[in-house]
């Protein structure tokens, strides 16, 4: 986690932890012990949707931050949903962090850094995100936990199918398998994956993508 990144999450976790935030997003894979990409941002979600209560945490992390000397701008808010930038001026380093509501089928994980989402939630999650919009992130972050060993692609699949409505459609999922090869060697280098291992990820969902919908032959 990058040092900055660091800092904030742990003011933020101390500071909303009471209102059921945790450490979420690609952060929370790494956190897992599953990789260890960095993030342009900090992501800490709750699972309690009471709209009074999340403005209060919002408010609550913004005193924090401030009275850790750093300044604080709103970029986006909503009932359940908070964008802010931080910035500290001393250094002129800065970094926006996202408080959003979430389901959770596990308890949260207390680990050195604060409470963070149960390794299940995190990958469940993640697959969700892959499968809504596919960015970059989404398929070094799953590749990632295939790789780590600890979850195998039948483990993946199912924890993608719990958060949804109605279990990932396998032909619309390949399909989205076989979109990682639309990103550049740039859009993969921003996350300090270089070009063999960017060939490695492409090849993996390639692969899984025939394993889940046979029907289409490359």
């Amino acid at each position: 986690m990058r040092p900055f990144h660091d800092r904030l999450a742990r003011i933020g976790l101390e500071a909303v932890e009471k209102y059921g935030f945790v450490l979420a997003g690609g952060y929370a894979i790494s956190a897992n012990g599953m990789g260890d990409r960095p993030s342009s941002d900090v992501d800490l979600f709750t699972d309690l949707g009471d709209p009074e209560q999340f403005a209060e945490a919002v408010e609550a992390l913004r005193h924090a931050f401030r009275v850790d000397g750093l300044v604080v701008t709103d970029n986006r808010i909503g009932p359940t949903f908070a964008d802010l930038r931080v910035v500290d001026e001393a250094t002129e380093t800065w970094s926006d962090i996202q408080l959003g509501w979430d389901y959770r089928e596990f308890p949260p994980r207390m680990l050195e850094i604060g409470p963070v989402l149960d390794p299940r939630d995190a990958v469940a999650n993640k697959m969700g995100a892959l499968w809504s919009r596919g960015e970059a992130r989404d398929y070094i972050d799953i590749h990632t936990v295939l790789e780590s060993g600890r979850f195998t692609r039948v483990d993946v699949l199912a924890m993608g199918d719990q958060i949804e409505a109605v279990p990932l459609d396998r032909r619309m999922l390949a399909e989205r398998f076989r979109q990682a090869g639309r990103f550049s060697a740039a859009d993969f280098a921003q996350y300090d994956v270089g070009s063999v291992q960017r060939i490695a990820i492409v090849e993996t969902f390639l692969d899984w993508a025939d394993e889940v919908d046979p029907a289409v032959v490359r």
